[in-house]
């Protein structure tokens, strides 16, 4: 395997995992939607932030407003992670667009944990720093292929 090869091969890994945050992400929604009280670790924490807030907004005022603004602006921040993934194929970039999503969504963890701290905290901590580290080598990786010369075209001639 080219030097390339495995840079590309760790680009798409990282993609691979940014569509699976985008997935788990947009399953939590439906999991608050729901009132289910379960919720996938692997997620984005604003957008489930944004709709719960919006759910007490909605029982406080008697209002669905809050609530409806709340759900489309959730999904917004999904869509822009999933805007992400699809553009990063062809403009990798986005990867590092991403990334900079992401970094936002942890420090908003980390200052939600810091307003009351609690030990099962200490999973969605973890898997924040698993998605950061692939949203990283995705963006370490464009950086890389960037720095590459271009390969050049295989030659047709017979001899």
């Amino acid at each position: 395997m080219t030097r390339r090869e495995n840079i590309e091969k760790i680009f798409e890994g990282s993609r691979k995992q940014l569509l699976a945050l985008v997935g788990f992400s947009a399953a939590n929604l439906l999991l608050g939607l729901f009132n289910a009280n379960i919720t996938f670790l692997f997620s984005a924490s604003f957008p489930q932030f944004v709709l719960e807030l919006g759910k007490i907004l909605w029982q406080d005022f008697g209002s669905p407003t809050p609530f409806l603004i709340a759900l489309v602006l959730s999904l917004a921040l999904i869509a822009l992670y999933g805007i992400c993934y699809l553009l990063a194929k062809k403009r990798r970039a986005f990867m590092a667009a991403a990334l900079a999503l992401f970094t936002l969504d942890t420090l908003f963890l980390l200052w939600t944990l810091m307003q009351g701290f609690d030990w099962s905290a200490l999973f969605d901590i973890g898997f924040h720093v698993w998605v950061m580290f692939f949203l990283i080598m995705g963006t370490k990786a464009w950086l890389d292929l960037r720095s590459l010369p271009a390969d050049e075209p295989e030659s047709t001639e017979t001899v």
